[in-house]
């Protein structure tokens, strides 16, 4: 394995600038060494920050977008302040801080099977399904009407 790895590195050859449009004899005549690139770019600070500035604002941008699905509304989560704005579904702007939590206000079925005693002593199977659905004003408000 050692000298696997010693041929390797005889092999490779690092020349002091890469050169691109190397001439024809020169690469004829070293057929098995590979051209690394020293040369590495010069980034300047400037360029640094405003790469910088890009990152934090595509990263802000992307928390400052929600989508509520269809049959849902949101509710918006500041610090544990509910505000009273509820979202509709869609594409909302929000406050990148915040936290939405998402509530259906699609009509659900509750279906329950019981088998009680009656006053007889029998045994009666029960079987009950009820329809309901979250109002968007109860979302917020504590009382619905």
């Amino acid at each position: 394995m050692l000298r696997l790895l010693r041929n390797l590195t005889r092999r490779i050859a690092i020349p002091k600038r890469f050169n691109s449009t190397a001439n024809a004899s020169e690469s004829s005549t070293s057929k098995n060494t590979v051209q690394l690139p020293t040369d590495v770019p010069n980034i300047s600070s400037r360029s640094t920050a405003l790469l910088t500035g890009l990152a934090v604002v595509g990263i802000v941008g992307y928390n400052s977008v929600t989508v509520v699905p269809a049959g849902h509304v949101g509710l918006i989560d500041l610090f544990g302040n509910v505000d009273e704005k509820v979202l509709q579904p869609g594409i909302n702007l929000i406050n990148p801080l915040s936290k939405i939590q998402k509530f259906s206000v699609q009509t659900r079925k509750f279906e329950m099977e019981a088998s009680v005693p009656t006053k007889e002593g029998l045994m009666v199977q029960l079987e009950l399904a009820v329809l309901f659905r979250l109002g968007m004003s109860c979302c917020v408000n504590r009382s619905c009407n």
